[in-house]
C-alpha cells in the first residue's frame, strides 16, 4: 500500500522543520517545496523530495504540484507555511519605503495569490483521491488577519494574510460537503495575544496533524494555542 502525500511549502526551521518531522512520523510521503532547496531527482533516504519553488512566480507552484505527483503522488495533504513583508515606517506606511510593486508580487503575491492557486491544485488533486483520504489544506496564518490596523510597519503583509484568511473561510464553506477541509491555522498566546515571532513548531506539528486526522471541517479560522487546540477568541 502506497503511503499518503503531504506536499509542505515553506522549509523553515521552526515551523516547516517541525511540520515535515510530525508528518513524516505519521507516515506520509512529504515533498518540501522552498526557495533554499534544491531539486532532487528522487527522495532522500528519509523519504523527503526537495523540489525548489520561489511561491512569487505561479509557475513554480504548478511545478512543486506536478513533480510531487510525479515522484510521489498526489498529495491529501498541502501545507503552506510561506511568508514574506517589507518593513515599513510605521508613522509613514504609504511613504518611500513601501514598494508597490513589491506589494504585488511578493505580499499580495506569496501570501494570498500563492494560497489561492496552491488550494486550487490541491483540490484538483483531492477529486482523484479516494474517500478515505485527508483532503486537507493548511495555511499558516498569524492574528494580523483580525488586528488589520494596529501593525502598519508591516501593512503589506496584513493585508496578505487578511486576504487569505477571507479566501479559506470561504473555501471551507463551498468545500465543506465534499470532504476538503480548509484552514487558515493562526497560533496565539493563551490570553488570545498574537505571536509576533511567529507560529512555534511543536504547536503546528501537533495541530496540523490532528487537523489532517479529522474527518470533519472544524473552525476555518483555527486560532489556537499548543495545549488546548482551537479557542474561540474575541477577535478571530
Amino acid at each position: 500500500m502506497s503511503k499518503p502525500v503531504a506536499l509542505i511549502f515553506g522549509a523553515g526551521p521552526k515551523v516547516g522543520a517541525a511540520v515535515v518531522n510530525a508528518f513524516t512520523n505519521e507516515g506520509y510521503a512529504v515533498a518540501i517545496a522552498s526557495r533554499s532547496a534544491n531539486d532532487a531527482e528522487h527522495p532522500d533516504a528519509q523519504g523527503l523530495l526537495s523540489v525548489k519553488a520561489d511561491l512569487a512566480k505561479t509557475e513554480d507552484v504548478k511545478r512543486a504540484f506536478e513533480r510531487t505527483k510525479i515522484k510521489l503522488g498526489t498529495p491529501s495533504v498541502v501545507i503552506h507555511n510561506a511568508s514574506t513583508a517589507q518593513f515599513l515606517d510605521a508613522a509613514d506606511p504609504l511613504g518611500p519605503k513601501f514598494d508597490v510593486a513589491t506589494f504585488a508580487a511578493s505580499e499580495l503575491g506569496v501570501n494570498a495569490v500563492s494560497v489561492a492557486l496552491a488550494a486550487q491544485l490541491a483540490v484538483q488533486g483531492f477529486a482523484t483521491l479516494p474517500a478515505s483520504a485527508s483532503k486537507t489544506f493548511i495555511y499558516t496564518g498569524n492574528g494580523l488577519s483580525s488586528y488589520i490596523t494596529t501593525a502598519p510597519v508591516i501593512t503589506g503583509a496584513n493585508a496578505g494574510k487578511s486576504a487569505a484568511a477571507t479566501l479559506i473561510a470561504n473555501w471551507a464553506a463551498a468545500y465543506k460537503d465534499k470532504g476538503y477541509k480548509f484552514y487558515y491555522a493562526d497560533e496565539r498566546t493563551d490570553e488570545g495575544g498574537l505571536r509576533w515571532k511567529g507560529t512555534t513548531g511543536p504547536a503546528a506539528a501537533k495541530w496540523y496533524v490532528e487537523l489532517s486526522k479529522n474527518p470533519k471541517q472544524l473552525e476555518p479560522i483555527f486560532t489556537f494555542t499548543h495545549d488546548k487546540g482551537y479557542v474561540k477568541f474575541d477577535k478571530w
